[in-house]
């Protein structure tokens, strides 16, 4: 079936050479070439019917003429005679075997059309490969070529353009080791006809499992990519694509190739120049699966569970090939990835412009996750590399920025909370994000509350301010009516607010702070008014409200306290007045009540010596000089009273925190007497026992309740620094800051006090950072609460 440059005639060089090979007939009839050669000229010209008559004539004087046949069966196929085709395309691959190949390829070809058609390949496809679409095996050499050539241009194998590059990369040295490396190298040429033929044929790759087990790697990878770039592969053939490629040896393709040049004298190749084709090669071949795979959910999921298997086979070399996967699919997906970033820019402007409906924030989720649906695989091989994906970071920068937004330009704390909980949902697997999402989390729950805070605390805060600007007016209140329902005045103002904030506060975190605000009321009187009586009227009014709306264990815990030390200082009022005026049955009656009062061991000792004393003169009339003896023992009582025990076992420590900006709230400080003199009696403070203010001043013996006071307020600064801005709350803050270094900055403690208080804090520290949080807030101008980032 050979002609010279056949393909590039024309109708009227057809037909003058039909006529000169009907002059040769005439002169020789039983010239059976010419009788085909003519056949073939006479199909070229859609002459079907002529074409059949000489080529039965060529079959007739000569019936062993393979090539006949095969002309004759492609005659068959244009005048759409199947069964016949088939039968000539059989006849011809029995009588010229060395051309099986082709013969076979178009009798597949034939049985394609009846059947869903070839598995025509993608990018990569596999019937392109020079040696296939020239029906030659890799040792074919240049004559061998030449001849395939002519004779796939006679039969129409291809397009002429696409025969001619064939031939041409196949008589290259240097391209041909693409056609070698991307075909059947180093295969049985029947097994590789077979094959060919299945694909031809359009059987599936699931059918051909068997041929595919006797190929080795190179070629099997070029199989399973032919199939995966004509259509989606499944999850098996994936994985077995990527274990062929990386099975792929480049020395022994490279001997594998030199074996065959060396036969057919076309000279050896380069082992790099090897490696460079398969490298080309393999990365086509996965190019054109990843393509082929799509981008739509199904196929996503697919390839990230295909990830996932290969990342948890562990195998070196063929993760070392996922790389190239996910990069492949990195590119497959860009445009689509842009489009659906695009959608989630969008939904967090929209939630800029109006941050109120939720329905924005499900549009703002649902594109999110849209976007992350198609970026999982990526994410999955980026965790195993132990790294985070840039294009991933980037989204949850853009997500987070409007959490930031809201929180900070907008004050909507709940839709930056709603914000968070979204990012959290979609990017809680990226290391250094979840961590930055729990502690936006918290801080967003605490703005919220402070913001909450300043609605619901604001008319009780600014009513105890003015209280303290006018204590006289709201002790004689007190006095008259007490702190409750029946309060009169100002007095029954602050109450009524009082109890609106416990009711709206109640299931909130800062549920104590109005109770905290009112107890300040009692502290300043007390220590700044020399009132007793009056702290003792509130504290005893917060005490009968909480028998229907109770604050923390811990709130509760303290007003009992607030009002035992109350009670007390008016006992030891009473009992200083009665010592002075030498009323010593009622001296003794007040020591028994000071008693229960009382929790110092040194002090109730004291105690029991004034009670012992006044007993003994009340009793016998005994000389004066020994009643001012017991006069001196009570004013040993007051100074040990204030002083809060003795200094033995003392040691020093420093606590020091810097005058920066914090982020606290605290409540109105409770001032104490001077730790260097005793204090007249009736000021003393009521501030629970557990935290006293220290005098100002280094190297100091402090009582627990100093000690206690240093320690909480260092948290409760802490807290405060955060939320400090610039301007009169910053003003405040650095006030609060110096005094507290002026007090605690140096002093000495007995050991066992300071260990009972780190015990104490451990439980409290919630509650005081809360105080700290609180502080601030009411240190704010109005309208200007603070900011975090």
């Amino acid at each position: 079936m050979s002609s010279s440059g056949a393909d590039t005639q024309t109708q009227s060089d057809l037909d003058a050479e039909i006529a000169e090979l009907s002059s040769a007939i005439a002169r020789d009839p039983g010239d059976a070439k010419a009788h085909r050669r003519r056949g073939l000229l006479k199909a070229r010209c859609r002459r079907y019917d002529e074409a059949l008559v000489d080529l039965e004539s060529a079959l007739k004087l000569a019936p062993d003429d393979g090539h006949a046949y095969g002309l004759r069966a492609l005659v068959w196929e244009k005048k759409g005679e199947r069964d016949r085709a088939l039968h000539d395309f059989d006849e011809a691959i029995r009588l010229a075997p060395h051309d099986a190949i082709l013969f076979r390829s178009h009798r597949d070809r034939v049985l394609s059309e009846g059947r869903s058609g070839p598995i025509a390949g993608g990018d990569f496809n596999l019937l392109k490969n020079p040696f296939v679409l020239l029906g030659l095996s890799p040792d074919a050499d240049p004559a061998t070529v030449k001849e395939a050539y002519e004779d796939a241009v006679e039969d129409e194998a291809d397009e002429p353009d696409a025969l001619m590059r064939a031939q041409q990369t196949l008589l290259t040295p240097r391209l041909r080791i693409e056609a070698e490396v991307g075909g059947f190298l180093d295969v049985d040429p029947g097994v590789a006809t077979e094959i060919v033929s299945d694909i031809r044929t359009g059987r599936p790759i699931g059918e051909i499992k068997d041929g595919l087990t006797r190929l080795h790697s190179l070629p099997r990878s070029n199989v399973i990519a032919h199939y995966g770039s004509a259509g989606p592969l499944g999850l098996d053939h994936l994985r077995d694509l990527i274990a062929a490629q990386a099975a792929v040896a480049p020395g022994a393709v490279c001997d594998a190739i030199n074996d065959v040049r060396q036969e057919i004298a076309l000279g050896r190749v380069d082992r790099d120049v090897v490696s460079d084709a398969l490298s080309k090669l393999l990365d086509r071949q996965t190019k054109a699966v990843i393509e082929a795979l799509g981008i739509g959910d199904k196929a996503v999921a697919l390839f990230d569970l295909f990830v996932s298997r290969i990342v948890a086979g562990g195998d070196s070399a063929a993760l070392f090939r996922l790389d190239v996967y996910v990069s492949m699919f990195r590119q497959a997906v860009a445009s689509e990835l842009s489009k659906r970033r695009e959608a989630v820019v969008a939904a967090c402007d929209e939630i800029r412009r109006n941050p109120k409906p939720d329905a924005a924030y499900r549009k703002l989720d649902k594109a999110v996750r849209f976007w992350m649906a198609l970026v999982r695989p990526v994410q999955t091989y980026e965790n195993h590399r132990q790294r985070e994906d840039a294009a991933t970071r980037e989204m949850y920068g853009t997500v987070r920025q409007l959490a930031l937004d809201l929180s900070n330009e907008q004050r909507e704390f709940e839709g930056a909370e709603k914000v968070v909980a979204i990012a959290s949902g979609a990017f809680g697997h990226l290391p250094r994000a979840a961590d930055q999402m729990s502690e936006d989390t918290k801080q967003l729950a605490e703005l919220r509350n402070d913001k909450l805070a300043d609605e619901l605390l604001t008319p009780l805060l600014q009513a105890c301010e003015q209280a303290n600007n006018s204590h006289r007016t709201i002790e004689g209140e007190l006095l008259k009516g007490g702190f409750g329902r029946g309060s009169v005045g100002s007095v029954r103002s602050i109450f009524d607010k009082f109890a609106a904030a416990v009711d709206a506060t109640s299931k909130l975190p800062f549920s104590d702070a109005p109770w905290r605000l009112v107890r300040s009321i009692a502290i300043s009187l007390n220590n700044d008014s020399s009132s007793p009586q009056a702290a003792d009227r509130i504290i005893q009014g917060l005490l009968d409200h909480a028998a229907h709306r109770a604050p923390s264990p811990d709130m509760l815990a303290m007003l009992r306290e607030d009002q035992r030390a109350a009670r007390k200082i008016l006992v030891e009022n009473d009992l200083t007045k009665n010592l002075k005026a030498q009323k010593w049955k009622d001296t003794e009656q007040l020591a028994e009540r000071l008693l229960t009062l009382e929790t110092d061991e040194e002090n109730l000792s004291a105690v029991r010596t004034i009670r012992d004393a006044a007993a003994a003169k009340r009793k016998a009339n005994t000389r004066v000089m020994w009643f001012w003896g017991i006069v001196v023992v009570g004013g040993g009582l007051w100074a040990i009273l204030a002083n809060g025990g003795g200094t033995s076992g003392s040691q020093t420590t420093q606590y020091r925190p810097p005058p920066s900006y914090s982020n606290t709230q605290t409540w109105p400080q409770t001032p104490a007497p001077s730790q260097t003199t005793a204090p007249p009696p009736q000021r003393v403070e009521i501030v629970d026992t557990r935290e006293a203010l220290p005098s100002v001043g280094t190297g100091l013996a402090l009582t627990r309740a100093n000690i206690r006071y240093c320690a909480f307020q260092r948290v409760r600064i802490e807290a405060a620094r955060p939320l400090i801005q610039a301007g009169v709350q910053g003003q405040r803050f650095s006030t609060v800051v110096d005094d507290y270094n002026a007090r605690c900055s140096d002093y000495r403690f007995r050991q066992s006090d300071k260990d009972a208080v780190d015990t104490e804090l451990i439980g409290k520290r919630y509650s005081l950072e809360s105080e700290g949080r609180a502080l601030a807030a009411s240190w704010r101008p109005s309208g200007t609460p603070a900011t975090r980032r």
